[in-house]
């Protein structure tokens, strides 16, 4: 049997990261770039890998970063998580209404699944 083709029909099975790994994953990402965060930032940014992608969650790493320090702060704190986290589902919900005019939901009313899945008040509470 030709490798290449072994190599196609080959599967491998792989599983979900847990959100331990997320973490570790992105405190290395944030030591590389050079970001300082907090504890409950990781962890809040370790929940949202768990619940979407860890791609998502390295992705909001960076405009945290910004607003933490138009805010004065060196460290990233589970504000700025929180606060870029609601900008970017705004942005995503504007986008959808944009595309398609006649619809009359709101932001609360949930254009998107990452709605129901980040009530923050449920899911990160204090």
């Amino acid at each position: 049997m030709p490798l290449d083709l072994l190599d196609r029909i080959m599967i491998i099975r792989t599983s979900p990261y847990a959100q331990e790994e997320i973490v570790q994953i992105l405190k290395i990402r944030a030591q590389t770039e050079g970001i300082v965060m907090d504890e409950d930032s990781l962890s809040m940014l370790g929940d949202i890998g768990v619940k979407t992608t860890l791609r998502y969650a390295v992705q909001l790493m960076t405009p945290a970063h910004l607003l933490s320090k138009i805010n004065g702060r060196d460290a990233i704190h589970k504000d700025d998580v929180e606060e870029i986290f609601w900008i970017i589902l705004r942005c995503q919900n504007i986008r959808k209404n944009a595309a398609n005019p006649k619809r009359t939901s709101t932001f609360t009313n949930n254009f998107n699944p990452f709605y129901h899945v980040y009530s923050f008040s449920a899911v990160f509470r204090d």
